[in-house]
């Protein structure tokens, strides 16, 4: 049996996830993905005072909410209301937002903040947390030989990868690439040279200054050799910062790979590109998903509400399958 027979036939005995609630909490919790995100869209039309009263008032009912004061300091920020907009970070950042969520942004919405020259406070807070590694590294495309880490950053800065096998501390390696501000200050480091069916810990070096922390991964079999294997697939994860614990339930499993099959953080807006940041963002800055995608390989597909509106289509016929050629 070769790989990609193996792949097929061993899909089937993957992880299956179920969470009994009753039915008024899990409307509340499928609902939680579109508060914050549908305000965000008002403050991107202009409707900052609507966003605002919206923010307040669901801070009333749930005093704390993370994407609330998230919202109010984004708001405020565009109303240039500058005193009001550092209030509510730092009311963010003191119940527990990584301060990283405003230099992600969407930087259009927060640079009346983040980008001021009259003011040093947000400079000094920002100095005062020192983060440059934003959100990553995401392991993905791993083979029997290679790998790749996904990472990105405050700023365009150098960033490095050293992988070296847990068994053998005298094979080290090393990747570089650099961030770039228009990919949304991403890179992808790609790592070749590497053995099948081995154990490696790996650790990243951003701006030039080391990260304290490792990670590990473990390389494909080598093509066509048999093999078992675990892989988990899911698909529909909205963002519910009382679920988001699952990455942690799935990463303990030590998964092969992990397959995101769609709808991945229900984003459901085309037009506002702001929008469509600000639900990867929060998404990608939960430290219980970093930790997972750090050390599981991740492959994704979009569904409609990852670029289009429910039940949408990205084709140019819409009622039409595609045809084969």
């Amino acid at each position: 049996m070769n790989w990609s027979k193996a792949f097929r036939v061993l899909l089937f005995p993957c992880i299956t996830l179920s969470l009994s609630l009753p039915a008024p909490a899990i409307y509340a919790a499928e609902q939680y993905k579109q508060v914050s995100r549908d305000e965000i869209s008002r403050i991107v039309d202009g409707k900052h005072d609507n966003a605002i009263k919206q923010f307040e008032n669901y801070l009333k009912k749930h005093p704390g909410d993370l994407e609330s004061l998230y919202g109010l300091a984004a708001a405020y920020a565009q109303k240039k209301d500058i005193g009001k907009a550092m209030a509510y970070t730092g009311q963010a950042i003191d119940a527990g937002l990584p301060f990283g969520r405003f230099l992600a942004g969407p930087r259009d919405l927060l640079k009346p903040l983040t980008d001021r020259t009259d003011s040093a406070e947000f400079k000094n807070l920002a100095k005062k947390h020192g983060v440059e590694l934003l959100h990553g590294p995401m392991l993905g495309c791993v083979t029997d030989s290679s790998a790749k880490f996904w990472v990105r950053t405050a700023n365009e800065v150098p960033v490095q990868v050293s992988i070296c096998e847990i068994k053998n501390k005298d094979s080290l390696l090393k990747a570089t690439a650099r961030t770039d501000k228009n990919r949304d200050f991403t890179a992808v480091i790609a790592v070749e040279g590497l053995k099948p069916d081995t154990r490696y810990w790996y650790s990243l070096m951003v701006n030039n200054v080391s990260s304290s922390t490792r990670w590990v991964f473990h390389t494909f079999p080598v093509l066509g050799a048999k093999s078992k294997f675990q892989i988990g697939f899911g698909g529909g994860a909205g963002y519910t910062p009382q679920h988001e614990r699952m990455w942690k339930t799935i990463a303990a499993h030590n998964l092969t790979a992990f397959l995101l099959l769609g709808d991945n953080v229900y984003i459901d807006n085309p037009t506002r590109t702001a929008v469509q940041q600000y639900c990867y963002y929060r998404r990608q800055s939960r430290p219980e998903f970093r930790s997972f995608t750090a050390a599981t390989p991740i492959y994704a597909i979009w569904d409609d509400h990852d670029f289009t509106t429910n039940d949408g289509w990205g084709g140019p016929e819409i009622r039409q399958p595609g045809r084969r050629q």
